[in-house]
């Protein structure tokens, strides 16, 4: 897992204001950070994904914008519908830990138009607490063929 800072201070008010106040330009100058993080030789940016529901809530998926400047940067393929949110759940930072473990899976598919997936990639969220929505999505990649899957995030929040 590549991070790019703790989940505190200036960086968790910019995250909260980019995802909970609608401040959509923020991502570009944190996807921008994110970008300069050392990462490994892949094919592909996987941006983990919102359900309808949530995306239709927030009006953008965090995730995706964040994964931008990566890909720009990198001169990779940006893909932003691979990975399927299949059901709506409830938001990880409601729950405890062991309903954050348990509150994802299943939850993710491969949409099926994709009949080749690269064997390397970067999956990128914004903020990795137990590892629970990274951990599944890359379940799920491996289990159709993706060999390497790194995961790269703006913060790591603490557990505790």
């Amino acid at each position: 897992m590549i991070v790019f800072g703790d989940y505190e201070g200036p960086l968790k008010e910019a995250i909260h204001y980019m995802k909970f106040h609608g401040r959509k330009k923020l991502a570009r100058r944190l996807g921008q950070l994110l970008s300069t993080l050392e990462i490994p030789s892949v094919e592909a940016i996987i941006p983990v994904p919102l359900s309808k529901k949530r995306l239709i809530q927030r009006g953008f998926n965090q995730s995706y914008l964040l994964s931008m400047p990566v890909a720009e940067k990198l001169t990779l393929p940006l893909l932003d519908d691979l990975l399927l949110k299949t059901r709506d759940t409830p938001p990880q930072s409601l729950l405890a830990r062991e309903e954050r473990l348990k509150n994802q899976k299943g939850s993710f598919k491969i949409n099926s138009k994709y009949k080749r997936i690269p064997p390397r990639v970067v999956l990128v969220d914004d903020v990795v607490t137990t590892g629970a929505t990274v951990n599944e999505c890359a379940r799920i990649l491996k289990k159709e063929g993706v060999n390497e899957v790194y995961v790269l995030a703006l913060a790591r929040a603490s557990t505790e």
